[in-house]
């Protein structure tokens, strides 16, 4: 899967439908799971995405962006583009130039990570 667009409580669509199929195959969802079948990323989502992002070491805001989709769908990653514009506009850019500048000199961890 490749997102275009980060997905967050409220998104709805075909790629929000196959980002909670692969958390329910990842039992990222409680017992009492209602909404798998919509195409909304409802609260049920936004807990099994955090509950996930926890377990991945990821930082747990309910947001699916690159980082994200990258820890769901491994097995589709070459190498991570993250994208500058999208971090900014999420954080602010001083918050941004801390982070790109730590993720321009962590190297590998779990695939190349690779900045435009």
């Amino acid at each position: 899967m490749r997102l275009t667009r980060l997905l967050r409580y409220g998104s709805a669509g075909e790629d929000v439908l196959n980002v909670k199929q692969r958390l329910l195959e990842l039992g990222c969802y409680s017992a009492e799971i209602t909404q798998l079948k919509t195409s909304v990323f409802g609260a049920d989502t936004l807990l099994a995405v955090k509950s996930f992002q926890s377990q991945a070491g990821l930082t747990a805001d309910g947001i699916v962006g690159p980082l994200t989709e990258a820890a769901l769908f491994p097995e589709e990653q070459e190498t991570l583009v993250i994208d500058r514009t999208l971090i900014s506009d999420q954080i602010g850019d001083a918050a941004a130039a801390s982070i790109i500048a730590a993720l321009e000199n962590t190297g590998t961890v779990r695939r190349e990570i690779a900045l435009n």
